[in-house]
């Protein structure tokens, strides 16, 4: 775990980029052949997330400017991001709304405050080829297993990709059982004691 951040499975270099982003999100690096031959990443990332309106129902993310145009020198994509953890749908959309100090009954007008559980969000990361598969041995992956296809389209002109959206296999607002968490956490630290 991250100290800096709290950020479950944080690798060394993605800090800036995934603080930048904020909240529950994926971002699509695309990897380019240059002139002069050298691989390497386009200057920015896109930022997809999950449709505010279906959370419960879609775990399909979508790209926050519109559909991503895929330049014709591309080779592929890394995509890396961030799965918030709630213990129920309730307290995904108290997350969503933002707190309230005057919100009835739990403002603090009223006496009373609002609990919950809170799990440190999961880094996630994982390559993928250009068209679509995954790519397992492109980068050091972690939790690959959320990707589930790339839906792409063509240009008007018919020269480039564009990405509509991606299908994952979990939503990046995850519910998850409290005590489940806490079997795996604890099984984590003794892997951990037993390996050291």
């Amino acid at each position: 775990m991250s100290s800096l951040t709290g950020i479950s499975g944080l690798k060394p270099g993605y800090e800036k980029a995934v603080e930048q982003a904020g909240g529950p999100h994926l971002q699509v690096q695309i990897m380019l052949k240059k002139e002069d031959g050298s691989i390497g990443p386009d200057t920015k990332a896109y930022i997809f997330r999950n449709s505010r309106e279906n959370l419960q129902t879609d775990n399909t993310v979508y790209p926050s400017n519109g559909p991503l145009k895929v330049p014709s020198n591309s080779l592929g994509f890394i995509m890396y991001g961030l799965q918030y953890e709630f213990t129920d749908y309730k307290d995904i959309t108290s997350y969503l709304r933002g707190f309230d100090p005057n919100e009835p009954p739990t403002g603090t007008a009223h006496g009373a405050v609002h609990c919950s559980e809170q799990f440190p969000p999961q880094f996630f990361t994982f390559a993928v080829h250009l068209d679509g598969s995954l790519f397992k041995d492109g980068v050091e992956s972690r939790y690959h297993h959320l990707y589930s296809s790339t839906d792409f389209d063509l240009t008007e002109d018919e020269n480039n990709l564009l990405i509509n959206s991606i299908k994952l296999t979990e939503s990046l607002y995850k519910i998850t059982n409290s005590s489940e968490k806490y079997t795996e956490y604890l099984a984590q630290a003794l892997i951990e004691r037993d390996l050291s």
